[in-house]
């Protein structure tokens, strides 16, 4: 029974030990991780590409995976006529991500016969991208040349030239020349008229007149009044000294308004009057 006992114990010990191993592994591939694609170069999650054309190269990029720890990866064409790969791996590898958990590898260059969409994968996570289809290049045809036929010279007959007599010369008499008389031509005086200047009436300036300026009177200045001086007989002065009365140095003003100053001083005092008066009034009913 002893013996028994201790090998289901062994036997359940290894049996857990096999399930703890399965449930790390799928623990460190079930993770928080991301991963995308970017063209040509690594990049951040905000630079993910999903359209490449024929030639460039597909960059996986990825986060959040566990530190220094290995995955595979590949890239698969869709099947069913989704792409120029159906259900073909193009591409794989195993990749290892760095102390922060992050990756990024040059994984595939877009063939010439790539186009549809393929899917990326890395551990448990997956992303696709597309390529465009490249024109399928028609065949022009060409004109194929012909032979132009060309016209075969025919010999043109000459003809054969014949001697023509030539007429022979005669001496032809020649007429001498019998001297003649020029008459010559005297040169005879003619008058040539002179003109005699006549004479031009030249315009002289008409004088005209000359505004001339009238001198202005000028205003004739007013006289101010001086104040009279009048004499106030003066006890000490039997003589009668005149004293000078002051002029004034402003003049008079009628029906002139009360000063400010006034104005506030009166203002306060009835208003203590009015506050006073309450206060008495107040005292009495009371």
């Amino acid at each position: 029974m002893k013996k028994h006992g201790l090998r289901i114990i062994i036997a359940l010990s290894a049996v857990l030990s096999v399930v703890s191993m399965i449930f790390s592994q799928t623990s460190a591939q079930g993770n928080s991780g991301a991963i995308w694609t970017t063209r040509n170069d690594c990049g951040t999650a905000q630079q993910n590409v999903n359209l490449f054309n024929v030639g460039e190269t597909v960059y996986i990029n990825g986060d959040n995976f566990d530190p220094n720890t290995a995955y595979p990866w590949n890239i698969i064409g869709q099947p069913g006529g989704a792409s120029g790969d159906p259900g073909q791996i193009v591409a794989s590898g195993i990749l290892t991500t760095n102390s922060l958990g992050a990756f990024c590898i040059n994984a595939y260059t877009i063939a010439a016969d790539d186009w549809g969409t393929y899917n990326v994968n890395v551990g448990n996570k997956q992303d696709n991208y597309r390529v465009n289809r490249q024109p399928t290049p028609t065949n022009t045809p060409t004109n194929t040349p012909t032979n132009t036929p060309t016209n075969t010279p025919t010999n043109t007959p000459t003809n054969t030239p014949t001697n023509t007599p030539t007429n022979t010369p005669t001496n032809t008499p020649t007429l001498e020349p019998t001297a003649t008389n020029t008459p010559t031509l005297e040169p005879t005086e003619t008058n040539t008229p002179t003109l005699e200047p006549t004479a031009t009436n030249t315009p002289t300036e008409v004088p005209t007149d000359v505004p001339t300026s009238t001198p202005t009177t000028p205003p004739a200045e007013t006289q101010t009044p001086t104040p009279e001086v009048t004499i106030t007989p003066d006890p000490e002065d039997p003589a009668g000294t005149p004293t000078p009365t002051p002029a004034p140095s402003r003049s008079p003003q009628t029906g002139g308004g009360l000063s400010p100053a006034l104005l506030q001083t009166a203002a306060a005092v009835f208003g203590l009057i009015s506050i006073g008066s309450y206060a008495a009034l107040r005292k009495q009913d009371d």
